[in-house]
């Protein structure tokens, strides 16, 4: 017989660790990279009738190796951030209500262990050995941020747009040999596919600059009593208006370039959705330099979210043969 009581206990502990980990993004990291591995690596040697070391079940461990990083770094930040969070985020606070610090800090500890255990294993397997290196710079740069470089200017912003760039660049020291194969092979694939990696890479280190400037608006009342020396804090708010212009323009730029240059690889689809994303910048651009309030923050907060998954869709559209 089922006790209702302990039911109600597990069920609020599931979706109180859900929440702590940010399941939603790791479910959009998780799509982004497994749309790099179709797009850009199976399709790629399905085209050319080659076979690829990098496999589905490969991808799969890859895959579980960046969620398990972004889930403890997660757990990490919430852990450092209670106080600022409970003036920011009262409703939405966990740490210390549905989950002990201690636990969740054990958990963290465990996730980063297998998943530096699990990148090493593959970097034996694939001797793809770029893999744990990224995979010690991705957790350091997340506990850093968390305990130092979230309260100064410029390090927490970057910190974190890194990041966000780096889960593309572990598909790439992943698949490794498949494309170094690729340049001996076919170099002008080789020379494609890495541009295209290189290009997303940087859309989503630019992207992601945008939104933690705007995150850091939305919490910059509670930042400030909690003593953080970020952007939001330290600069006012034409300043930080004026300031992401450039990333805003490089965003179009590459956009522009990429509707130039992209002809012989693109459908006629694929170059309407680009027109889209073309639209959707200079609409958020607009919103940002129009917000005030916490609640416009929060709302471009999740446009930005909503214009990242919109940019990674467009993977979909590309050729590399």
């Amino acid at each position: 017989m089922n006790k209702p009581g302990l039911h109600l206990f597990s069920t609020s502990l599931l979706v109180s660790w859900s929440r702590l980990i940010r399941w939603e993004n790791i479910i959009i990291t998780a799509t982004t990279q497994w749309l790099f591995y179709q797009c850009l690596l199976r399709d790629t040697f399905a085209d050319l009738h080659e076979t690829a070391l990098f496999h589905d079940l490969f991808m799969g461990q890859l895959i579980a190796i960046s969620a398990m990083v972004l889930a403890g770094g997660n757990i990490y930040n919430d852990i450092c951030d209670v106080r600022s969070d409970a003036y920011n985020k009262p409703n939405r606070l966990i740490i210390g209500r549905g989950i002990s610090a201690n636990s969740a800090l054990r958990v963290w500890q465990w996730l980063n262990l297998l998943a530096i255990a699990l990148s090493f294993h593959l970097a034996y397997q694939s001797r793809a050995w770029m893999l744990p290196a990224l995979v010690l710079l991705s957790i350091s740069l997340l506990y850093l941020y968390s305990q130092k470089w979230q309260y100064r200017p410029w390090l927490g912003t970057i910190s974190i747009a890194t990041l966000c760039s780096l889960t593309i660049l572990i598909i790439a020291s992943g698949a490794w040999a498949d494309l170094t194969f690729l340049k001996q092979t076919y170099p002008g694939v080789f020379l494609r596919t890495i541009s295209y990696f290189l290009t997303f890479t940087l859309f989503a280190f630019l992207a992601n600059f945008i939104r933690e400037i705007a995150k850091d608006m939305e919490d910059v009342v509670g930042d400030r009593l909690v003593g953080s020396n970020n952007l939001a804090t330290t600069w006012d708010t034409a300043h930080l208006k004026a300031l992401v212009i450039l990333p805003f323009a490089l965003v179009l730029g590459l956009l522009l370039l990429m509707y130039l240059n992209l002809d012989d690889y693109l459908s006629r689809n694929g170059f309407y959705y680009l027109l889209g994303l073309l639209f959707s910048t200079i609409a958020i651009l607009l919103g940002f330099m129009k917000a005030n309030s916490t609640t416009q923050w929060k709302r471009i907060t999740l446009w930005l979210k909503l214009y990242m998954l919109q940019g990674v869709l467009f993977i979909i559209f590309w050729q590399t043969s």
